[in-house]
């Protein structure tokens, strides 16, 4: 998909060329040897067009180069001085996606104009790499009729070419290349798995899927099956499955790094599908249930992406697995279930149930001995209210949430920590049993998270992170993200969390 070169003259250049701007500064200070063969011109037109170079602002352009016409496409990047790695991937995922409307064949990009000082050659190819990729992704669909597509198709990405001053940079714009798609694939596995329809993906489905991408990712998979399930007397969990035709499972996701020790551990919500059970939802935007796997998916792609990246720590994915049906078995309101640690629980609606089977997963976790376990899940609508959709709620261990704001802010997947006070730990008392699956108070996520609380009991460090207003976008926010979809939410986060804690860090933003 991508290449590195270094071109002497403009003989070399075609289709498409992306030329960054920085605010104030001139394209005739570019060091590259077949810019500077266009920057006298170049520069004409920005002054022509009274162009300054601000922040995302663009300017495009035909121009003929002897017997060719090549396109010329120029991205504002702001103040220098403000310039950070996630600008420079909102600037370059902008880019491609103009590139993909005009249906370019390919673009070559000088890399060099999009760097500030701060920023070297390795962590730009990461970055570049990481945001055209995720931004021309596109979930491929059903679509049997075959429809001129007025955007072009993305068959053009695999000719991007990062133009470089000289040769020597190759090696580390490759390495830092490398990188990039790691990560993005790992984001792209979460999207595809999330974006396909619910009678697409359902549990049984999801672990064929998760099994084979395993084997091509570097990490194993282990399916635990309904028998396996009441062996292990996963009550809640059976509990939210038995209203479908289609069995729960849980999938245990294992990579062994190189670090000895404890591992870290990830806990994802793998509902398929979401009908609400007996408590059914509104018809209204019941389409979109099939995302309220999102969490699951995430542990998918953060384990496919460690693995890729030969992460040095050792990793464990728990996802259990359910639709959450109203079949005439399924479980009622005013039902009483055995969770795997023995406590009770009334459901007093069916609808919360992300929360049970989580209960079960992060018991089952203990087995492991974690020395930091991370859920994800798509767990309330309360949380959409708080924080809308450009951020996420985290409530638990404030040192883990503590780097997790960090990373977060270097990655624009943003982390807001919720207080656990233990006086909403009163709103989920049952005078039937251990606790109620659904408080009778206001603060939904708290509550939501109070009740996962019981399940992890300070056996490990824990924090829950609430994803139900980002795990799916209506617009593009940032540029890399879909348009519409799933956004992949989490890996990129953790993923994150996870090399800074190896001292590899992005630089904060």
């Amino acid at each position: 998909m991508f290449k590195v070169a270094s071109h002497k003259n403009t003989a070399q250049l075609s289709g498409l060329i992306i030329v960054g701007l920085f605010e104030g500064e001139s394209i005739l200070q570019s060091p590259d040897r077949a810019l500077k063969n266009l920057s006298g011109f170049l520069s004409q037109v920005v002054r022509e067009e009274k162009f300054r170079g601000e922040f995302k602002k663009t300017l495009f352009f035909y121009h003929k180069l002897g017997q060719k016409v090549i396109q010329v496409l120029v991205m504002g990047l702001g103040p220098q001085s403000r310039f950070k790695k996630e600008n420079f991937r909102e600037v370059l995922a902008l880019a491609a996606r103009i590139v993909k409307e005009k249906s370019a064949t390919n673009f070559q990009v000088f890399l060099k104009s999009f760097l500030p000082k701060t920023l070297s050659y390795s962590e730009a190819g990461e970055a570049a790499a990481e945001a055209i990729d995720l931004a021309l992704y596109s979930f491929k669909g059903y679509q049997k009729i075959k429809v001129k597509v007025k955007k072009g198709s993305s068959s053009f990405s695999n000719k991007v070419t990062f133009i470089i001053p000289v040769s020597s940079y190759a090696k580390e714009v490759k390495a830092g290349i490398g990188r990039g798609l790691a990560l993005s694939s790992g984001v792209k596995i979460a999207r595809d798995l999330i974006n396909e329809p619910g009678n697409k993906m359902n549990p049984q489905i999801f672990s064929t899927q998760t099994k084979k991408l395993g084997e091509a990712s570097g990490f194993k998979v282990k399916v635990l099956e309904k028998s396996d399930l009441i062996r292990e007397k996963m009550g809640a969990l059976l509990a939210v499955g038995q209203g479908s035709s289609i069995p729960p499972r849980l999938l245990v996701l294992t990579y062994g790094g190189q670090k000895k020790g404890a591992p870290i551990c990830f806990v994802g919500k793998g509902v398929t599908f979401d009908a609400g059970g007996i408590s059914l939802k509104p018809s209204k935007g019941m389409d979109k249930m099939k995302y309220d796997m999102a969490g699951g998916a995430a542990v998918v792609g953060i384990m496919a992406s460690a693995a890729k990246l030969k992460l040095p720590e050792r990793l464990i994915g728990i996802i259990p697995l359910v639709e959450n049906m109203p079949g005439g078995s399924a479980v009622k309101p005013g039902d009483v279930v055995t969770s795997a640690s023995g406590l009770t629980i009334e459901v007093t609606n069916t609808d919360a149930e992300g929360r049970m089977i989580l209960a079960d997963a992060l018991h089952y976790a203990k087995k492991f001995k974690p020395k930091a376990v991370y859920d994800l899940a798509t767990l309330t609508g309360a949380v959409i209210v708080a924080l809308g959709s450009r951020c996420m709620a985290a409530l638990g261990d404030s040192k883990l949430i503590e780097t997790l704001k960090e990373a977060g802010s270097t990655v624009n997947e943003r982390v807001w920590e919720l207080p656990m006070f233990k006086e909403y730990g009163e709103d989920i008392r049952s005078e039937v049993a251990d606790l109620q699956n659904v408080g009778q108070g206001e603060a939904g996520t708290i509550i939501g998270a109070k009740f996962l609380e019981k399940f992890v009991n300070k056996a490990y460090p824990w924090v829950h992170l609430d994803i139900a207003g980002m795990a799916w976008a209506e617009k593009s926010v940032p540029s890399y993200c879909s348009k519409k979809g799933a956004r992949g939410i989490g890996v990129r986060l953790l993923i994150e969390v996870l090399r800074r804690q190896n001292g590899k860090k992005e630089k904060s933003n």
